[in-house]
């Protein structure tokens, strides 16, 4: 069946749905990008506990994701699509940048244990609400942790030999540059492949972008973000 997606972002759509859930009802989107961002209740509603930080990660503060839940279920009567963003850059301003390097400060060397922990569990939760997708991170090159821009060889298509000169002087060229393609990605594909594995559902997958590009031909994206 066809879907007409008409999509807006609401980084905060699980703080202030009360108010913000009547507004899409009136408007044309269809579906919202949206962080798992607590802090309602005075601030005191958080994943993992009462703090904006990740506490014990491997505990989940249970009446945060009831929450979630209601206001997914309300999104789906509405028939709003929510496309959630699991991860956010280190050094943000909400959750779940606690949630961010858990695993360790060398991309070569980290450990996935806690994130797909977190993962596993997001998923179980949520994955069988028709109306969601996943977004595996928010501006995921921004994540020092997970990926190592320093060790990524490949060329990006400012280095072909036929480059309209002055394109190779914007800013969409040289390393950084928004269609530099990074390749060697180990990190965030053990990520992906723990939500594909974990979804039964087998939901929308995809991962927002920044100044490099993730190699959307992976088998388990579904689409570019």
């Amino acid at each position: 069946t066809p879907i007409h997606v008409v999509a807006t972002t609401v980084y905060g759509m699980f703080l202030n749905a009360s108010v913000t859930l009547p507004t899409l009802r009136r408007s044309p989107f269809n579906k919202v990008r949206t962080g798992l961002w607590g802090g309602w209740a005075n601030g005191e509603h958080y994943p993992n506990g009462t703090a904006k930080t990740a506490g014990d990660p491997t505990r989940f503060n249970v009446s945060f994701w009831q929450a979630i839940e209601g206001v997914l279920g309300e999104m789906r009567t509405a028939g709003i699509h929510a496309e959630i963003i699991l991860f956010s850059p280190p050094g943000g301003s909400h959750y779940p940048q606690a949630m961010s390097c858990l695993g360790g400060t060398d991309p070569a060397n980290y450990n996935l244990t806690l994130d797909q922990h977190y993962i596993k569990y997001v998923v179980s939760r949520l994955a069988s609400y028709r109306n969601v997708w996943w977004s595996m991170a928010n501006e995921w090159n921004q994540y020092p942790c997970m990926w190592d821009p320093a060790a990524e060889p490949t060329p990006g298509p400012c280095d072909a030999p036929d480059i309209d000169p002055a394109y190779r002087l914007s800013s969409q060229c040289g390393r950084g540059g928004s269609n530099t393609p990074a390749w060697h990605t180990p990190v965030w594909d053990a990520l992906f492949q723990t939500v594909h594995d974990e979804d039964p559902s087998n939901h929308l997958l995809s991962i927002h972008n920044n100044a490099y590009l993730y190699n959307y031909s992976q088998p388990w994206v579904s689409h570019f973000s």
